[in-house]
């Protein structure tokens, strides 16, 4: 898998306005859930999900 890089731009289009500390850690959650399923459906060896719905 190729480097990450998060910045603080990146981190605040996951946070809801006025969301505070919480939403701060909502985003990184929120992040951290779209690098799994990136992870999931391209890099593991023979698509480990492929023919799964994502909603």
């Amino acid at each position: 898998m190729s480097e990450i890089r998060i910045n603080p731009g990146h981190l605040a289009r996951h946070t809801p306005p006025g969301a505070g500390a919480q939403g701060r850690d909502a985003a990184i959650v929120d992040i951290a859930q779209d690098l799994l399923l990136r992870y999931l459906l391209a890099e593991l060896p023979g698509g480990r999900m492929n023919g799964i719905g994502l909603y």
